[in-house]
């Protein structure tokens, strides 16, 4: 990243690339190549943004359910569960919405 460039340019070079592009591999089948795009995209999020923003913790969540769908079921429950608690303690229970997070069982 050029010295005084914002961090969130680099998000947005990498959201061009991994946010757009992921969901179509999902949708196409091709899980484990949307799980790399959306590890990518955790860590700068975290590295950048912190663990706690609301855009890494959606990112978690899109993790989540490209581990669960490669079979890292205990990966993908361990990420949920953490993503959860962070959710919940960032944006209070009346901001969580359930139906948007997914679950691994």
């Amino acid at each position: 990243m050029p010295t005084g460039a914002a961090p969130w340019a680099l998000i947005t070079r990498v959201r061009i690339a991994g946010q757009q592009r992921a969901p179509l591999l999902r949708r196409q089948g091709r899980y484990d190549q949307a799980r790399r795009l959306d590890e990518a995209m955790l860590m700068r999020r975290r590295e950048l943004l912190g663990a706690d923003h609301a855009s890494t913790l959606s990112s978690a969540n899109n993790l989540v359910v490209d581990l669960a769908a490669v079979g890292a079921h205990v990966r993908a429950r361990r990420l949920a569960e953490d993503m959860l608690a962070r959710r919940r303690r960032v944006l209070g229970d009346s901001r969580w919405v359930p139906q948007r997070c997914h679950t691994v069982d």
